[in-house]
């Protein structure tokens, strides 16, 4: 009986393992199958059918319904193919359960028969016009790792994002160390009249340039958290912030996180922090209070409020160099002939000209065509062609004591 039990013990067992080889074999020759019949997410338009792609999974999110927020629409993801091709994809809720299995974060799969839509959100978190749906004939197989960044990163270098070169209707990635932080602050929602919480951070590349990155609610619960956990440790604070928003606000770049599809890195375990932080140390950046837990930056108020370095009036006329001073005196009076508003750039806020050009078009009668232009005379934008807004400006007489 004991021989008995040991024979169907290893039986069961070899059994396993020959089902095991027999499935991981037919899932590499699905995969030799599938990959002479790959099409490339650069390649697939609206018109094709009957086609598969071989991605990975990049990012996952629900999708609630607008007018019943309990309720999920749909199952929406980013993914990439080996390229590095990025696209949207979405699976409405009426067909998930088949698909949502398979459906997760760094996964390699080839879809078969999915359809191809236009991308016409005004939100767009890749640089893609076209989206990528689920049907109810669409096949999900795993297949082998496709390679690459399992996050499939792809960081905007800080000159861009402060020369505006970041396009607004996309999303982006950041990386960088922590120099700053500034007080966590409480924001009522007058529409909703819910409450949010966010925090500002400053952080800085390899060469000293530095953006502002403000998050919200559970991200900013996250970079909090993770200040804390470093508090008194002798390391870098490298952030990563995947899938954020670049917004202008009173000429400086913010990148914030873009409601729950952003993904915040604090120190991630991972081959693009290994590589900044030897970077940091190759340019021998080292580790102080201030890159590794960030100096506590104050309000506007308090700055003012707690200051002892003011100014007086003859001290500001001495400065040879462009800079933020506080001067504390009384107004005499506003100069109500110099107007309380003027026509500003929108990326640094100086005073922008507006140029005329001969356009390269002709009319029927053979006369040139003139275009007017926007140009900014700043130094920071080096007459770029620009776009304005209203900006307030009051002129003051104010007397120091």
């Amino acid at each position: 009986m004991f021989l008995h039990f040991v024979c169907v013990t290893f039986f069961h067992s070899s059994l396993v393992i020959l089902i095991r080889v027999l499935k991981y074999v037919l899932c590499r020759l699905i995969d030799l199958m599938d990959n002479h019949n790959i099409t490339m997410l650069r390649a697939v338009d609206a018109f094709q059918e009957q086609f598969s792609v071989k991605v990975r999974v990049i990012r996952v999110w629900e999708h609630p319904e607008r007018r019943n927020p309990s309720q999920l629409y749909s199952f929406d993801m980013i993914i990439m193919d080996e390229e590095g091709t990025k696209m949207e994809a979405t699976c409405l809720n009426r067909v998930l359960p088949q698909f949502r299995p398979s459906l997760v974060e760094k996964k390699c799969l080839i879809i078969r028969n999915p359809t191809i839509g236009f991308n016409n959100s005004t939100y767009r978190y890749v640089d893609n016009q076209n989206r990528l749906c689920f049907q109810g004939t669409t096949e999900v197989i795993p297949c082998e790792d496709i390679g690459g960044s399992p996050y499939g990163f792809d960081f905007l270098s800080f000159p861009d994002i402060l020369n505006s070169n970041a396009i607004s209707n996309y999303t982006v990635d950041v990386i960088g160390y922590l120099i700053r932080s500034f007080p966590k602050e409480t924001v009522n929602n007058k529409s909703t009249g819910k409450q949010a919480v966010k925090v500002t951070i400053e952080i800085s590349d390899l060469e000293g340039r530095t953006v502002f990155l403000t998050l919200w609610d559970q991200y900013c619960d996250k970079v909090l958290s993770f200040f804390e956990s470093i508090k008194g440790k002798n390391i870098h604070a490298i952030n990563i912030l995947q899938f954020g928003k670049v917004k202008w606000w009173n000429g400086v770049a913010y990148v914030n996180n873009s409601y729950t599809v952003s993904r915040l890195f604090c120190n991630h375990d991972c081959p693009e922090v290994d590589e900044f932080r030897n970077r940091l140390f190759e340019n021998s950046i080292e580790v102080s209070e201030s890159t590794s837990l960030g100096s506590m930056a104050k309000s506007v108020e308090e700055e003012i409020l707690q200051s002892k370095d003011f100014l007086n009036i003859c001290d500001v006329f001495s400065l040879k160099t462009v800079c933020k001073v506080i001067v504390l005196g009384n107004i005499l009076g506003v100069y109500k002939d110099e107007g309380w508003f003027y026509e500003g750039c929108n990326r640094c806020n100086k005073k922008i000209k507006k140029v005329v050009n001969l356009s390269e078009d002709t009319q029927e009668s053979g006369s040139a065509v003139t275009k007017e232009v926007l140009t900014c005379v700043s130094d920071r934008c080096a007459f770029k062609t620009t776009t304005s807004s209203l900006k307030f400006k009051i002129q003051l007489r104010v007397q120091d004591p």
